[in-house]
C-alpha cells in the first residue's frame, strides 16, 4: 500500500481546510456533521446555562512548556455510568437506549478511530489494563458518559478522558426527568448525539498528519471525514491555551498556520497530499 512508503511522524501537526470559495472553516465530521452551524444554533440557548459556571471564574493559563494538544486518533468508548442504579427503575426504557446509542453517536462522529467495544471493557477498570490499552493498541482517549440523577432533573455529562483519567474536554446537558420519560427512542438518542457532537466539536483540529515522505504527506482523515480529491487544508500547529479552572479541561486554544496542502489520493479514512506551502522550510521534516 502507498500508505506504507511513508515513515512515522509523530508531531502534532493539524489540519484545517481552507475552502476559499466560502471562507469559512471546514471540520472534517463527516456527514453528522455537514449541518454544523444548525447545530450550534439548536444548542445557543441551551449552552447559556451550562456555560455559567465556567464564566464566574478566570480561566486557568497553560505553562508554556505543556500546553501542546495531543494527537487523539484512537478511543476507546467506557460504557455508560449510571450514578445510583436505583434511582433510574422508572427510565428502564431510556437507560437502555442510552447505554446502546452513546457508543454509535462517538462512531458517527467519525472523529476517532475506536477499539473494539468488548477489548475496552476488559481492559479500562484497572490501571494495567489501561497501560496495555495505550501501550499495545495505541489508545489516546477515554469517552465516556456519566448519567447523574438531582431531584426531578438528569444530568448527562459526556467527557474526553486521557488515558490517565485527567479531563480534556466536558460537556453536560441538564434535562427534566418527565422529558426522559415521555420522550421516544429517537428523541432521546437525537438529544444524546446532539451532546457526544457538541463535545467533539469543541475540537480545534480535525485530522492529523500521519507521515510526511519529500513533499507528500499522509493526513488522518479520508472520504469518512468528507475529504474530497483536490481539497486543500491548512496545517496548524494548536495549543492549549487556558484550563477551566475547577476540572482542569480544555477551554480555549490558539493556532498557528505552518503551510497548506493539496489532497491528490483520498481513501476511506487517510489521504495523501501534496505540500503546496510551507511558512518555514523543513518545517515538515
Amino acid at each position: 500500500m502507498l500508505k506504507n512508503l511513508y515513515t512515522i511522524w509523530s508531531r502534532p501537526v493539524h489540519l484545517e481546510s481552507i475552502m476559499e470559495d466560502t471562507q469559512e472553516e471546514f471540520h472534517l465530521m463527516g456527514k453528522v456533521m455537514t449541518s454544523k452551524k444548525c447545530r450550534e444554533c439548536f444548542f445557543s440557548a441551551g449552552l447559556l446555562l451550562i456555560g455559567l459556571f465556567a464564566a464566574v471564574t478566570p480561566a486557568t493559563a497553560m505553562d508554556s512548556k505543556s500546553d501542546a494538544l495531543p494527537i487523539i486518533h484512537y478511543a476507546g468508548i467506557i460504557p455508560v455510568q449510571w450514578e445510583k442504579d436505583d434511582t433510574w427503575s422508572d427510565l428502564d426504557f431510556v437507560k437502555a437506549t442510552i447505554s446502546k446509542d452513546f457508543a454509535e453517536a462517538v462512531r458517527a462522529s467519525n472523529r476517532f478511530s475506536t477499539l473494539n467495544d468488548d477489548l475496552v471493557v476488559s481492559m479500562w477498570p484497572t490501571a494495567v489494563g489501561r497501560k496495555e490499552l495505550v501501550t499495545d493498541y495505541e489508545l489516546q482517549t477515554f469517552a465516556t458518559l456519566n448519567m447523574s440523577s438531582r431531584g426531578d432533573m438528569v444530568v448527562m455529562t459526556v467527557r474526553l478522558l486521557s488515558p490517565g483519567f485527567e479531563t480534556w474536554l466536558q460537556e453536560s446537558d441538564v434535562v427534566p426527568r418527565s422529558w426522559l420519560a415521555e420522550s421516544s427512542r429517537e428523541q432521546v438518542s437525537s438529544r444524546l448525539a446532539d451532546l457526544v457532537h457538541r463535545l467533539i466539536n469543541r475540537l480545534p483540529i480535525d485530522a492529523h498528519v500521519t507521515s510526511v515522505n519529500g513533499e507528500f504527506a499522509t493526513i488522518s482523515g479520508g472520504t469518512d471525514q468528507a475529504v474530497h480529491l483536490g481539497d486543500e487544508f491548512d496545517v496548524v500547529l494548536p495549543k492549549i491555551q487556558t484550563l477551566h479552572p475547577a476540572n482542569g479541561s480544555w477551554l480555549t486554544f490558539n493556532t498557528s498556520r505552518t503551510g497548506k496542502i493539496k489532497m491528490v489520493e483520498v481513501k476511506k479514512k487517510s489521504s495523501i497530499g501534496k505540500i503546496t506551502s510551507l511558512t518555514y522550510e523543513m518545517l515538515l521534516l
